[in-house]
């Protein structure tokens, strides 16, 4: 297990784009956060497997059906322990 962090460039700040990640995140169990930034990104922080690495990203890519996501980054970060998934502010 790892932790990632994404940064998803695009149309997602004010459109729902944190809230739709969060619902499908908890649905499938993943432990991490989601926060817009300054600069009209948003990142994400979520502890990965390989096994689970794709289906997170395809979280990311879907988004609301307000958003439109143009870029997702993604590196390892140092570990970080979740409890469960949250949207920071």
């Amino acid at each position: 297990m790892k932790t990632y962090k994404f940064i998803i460039k695009g149309y997602v700040q004010g459109v729902y784009y944190r809230k739709s990640v969060y619902n499908n995140a908890i649905k499938q169990n993943f432990q991490g956060s989601v926060k817009n930034l300054s600069n009209g990104d948003v990142e994400a922080v979520v502890n990965l497997n390989s096994n689970n690495f794709d289906a997170f990203v395809l979280i990311l890519k879907k988004g609301s059906s307000y958003s439109k996501v143009t870029n997702i980054t993604s590196t390892t970060t140092d570990f970080k322990i979740f409890k469960d998934f949250s949207i920071l502010y």
